[in-house]
């Protein structure tokens, strides 16, 4: 049980990193923390482990993150973000670049999506970019891992993977 706790601290600290993070108006770091947690359960979750990253991670996301999105995105926009962000501190994958995913632009603070994405209108940007608010995506994810973790709560297989990715997980000693 030692491996479950330390795996639901390393959790929470993630999700008040990002809190902290949107205090202090540190929004990239804000978006590299959300995107890095989203890849640890998604691995965490994942049937096979050796699917690959992008599987995994679109997997979780449509399962648990799009139902409770407002914005109108598909997991592989979400990963070409990831990508993006992971990788160049962008907006811009190798995705986008191929034409397989919208770019994602965000919204941040008293800034609305809806104003934003008129302007990606106005620009012609419309078929490959999309606006969404950093409360939008956040709040989503929030809610995604609430329920993710309820329902491994009454689900023993799920239990059972996240037994096993916690005990790989750091702990503090």
């Amino acid at each position: 049980m030692r491996h479950l706790d330390a795996y639901s601290t390393n959790i929470a600290d993630m999700l008040k990193a990002i809190e902290r993070c949107l205090q202090l108006r540190q929004h990239m770091p804000a978006l590299v923390l959300i995107y890095s947690l989203i890849d640890s359960i998604a691995w965490a979750a994942a049937k096979n482990r050796n699917a690959g990253v992008r599987n995994n991670f679109e997997q979780w996301v449509t399962e648990w993150l799009l139902p409770e999105l407002s914005a109108n995105l598909t997991a592989t926009d979400l990963y070409a973000a990831r990508c993006a962000v992971l990788h160049t501190l962008t907006g811009t994958s190798d995705l986008f670049s191929k034409g397989a995913a919208k770019r994602i632009i965000y919204a941040w603070g008293a800034a609305s999506a809806d104003i934003l994405q008129s302007a990606i209108t106005d620009c012609s940007l419309t078929t490959n970019h999309i606006a969404i608010h950093y409360d939008d995506l956040h709040g989503s994810l929030n809610k995604a891992i609430n329920n993710f973790f309820t329902f491994a709560d009454s689900n023993p297989i799920l239990f059972a993977r996240l037994e096993d990715a916690a005990q790989k997980h750091y702990a503090n000693i």
